[in-house]
Formats: structure tokens, C-alpha cells, sequence
């Protein structure tokens, strides 16, 4: 449903699953993962935590939309700049630690980066 013709973090956490590493994928950028969301919605192996800018296409990455309980939605207002993306990664993320992100948390990681034009390049 995404923009990827191939989901190369989706393959790559698949591979990583398949040997027994629990995964998590961190999604930052303007646009709701939605692509990787769907691929991991039932299966707790994989966490998938999207920061995104909201409402904005495609319309989905609600804080509501946690599949089996491995899908983190934090819906960025319009304009939101490094700053904002660092401090919610920040609090609702690092420091919090509610999400399973946490530093206590042991996760073999995936990362996906995607570098967007937010608002001018902010």
C-alpha cells in the first residue's frame, strides 16, 4: 500500500525474524509508514514505531492504530520541525519507555531513515 515497490526494511526485519531476532522499526519522516504497518499489523515479533505528520496523506497513522499491540502511531501536527520530531522521540519514546522502546527494552533493531522535505527542508 506504500510508495516501495520492494519494503526493504520489511524484508530485511522478515529475515531477521526468521533467525529469531526481534525486530523494531523506527519510521520518522512526513509520511505514515503505512506500507510497513499493514506488513507488520499481527505480528508481535516486529515493533513498528511511526512518527509522522498528521493529517496528511495517506490518512492513517492514528495513535488508535496499534495491531497486536507492536504498532506505535505518533501523529505529528502540521509544520512540525526537528524540533518537535526530537522532543516527542524524546518523551514518548526514550525517556518514557511505555512504548517497549526503552533503553531496559532489548530489541535487535531496524532502522528505517526516510528523508523528506519537511516544510521547507526543516
Amino acid at each position: 500500500m506504500g510508495f516501495c515497490l520492494f519494503n526493504n526494511v520489511a524484508i530485511t526485519a522478515r529475515f531477521l525474524t526468521a533467525k529469531g531476532k526481534r525486530v523494531s522499526i523506527l519510521d520518522w519522516d512526513v509520511h505514515h509508514g503505512n506500507g510497513t504497518q499493514e506488513v507488520f499489523w499481527d505480528d508481535p515479533s516486529v515493533r513498528f514505531l511511526s512518527l509522522h505528520q498528521y493529517p496528511l496523506w495517506p490518512m492513517s497513522g492514528l495513535r488508535e492504530e496499534r495491531g497486536a499491540g507492536n504498532i506505535f502511531n505518533i501523529p505529528m501536527p502540521p509544520g512540525s520541525g526537528d524540533k518537535e520530531y526530537l522532543a516527542a522521540f524524546d518523551i514518548e519514546v526514550v525517556s518514557d519507555g511505555s512504548l517497549g522502546f526503552g533503553a531496559s527494552t532489548r530489541w535487535d533493531g531496524v532502522v528505517a531513515t526516510r528523508f523528506e522535505v519537511i516544510q521547507g527542508g526543516r
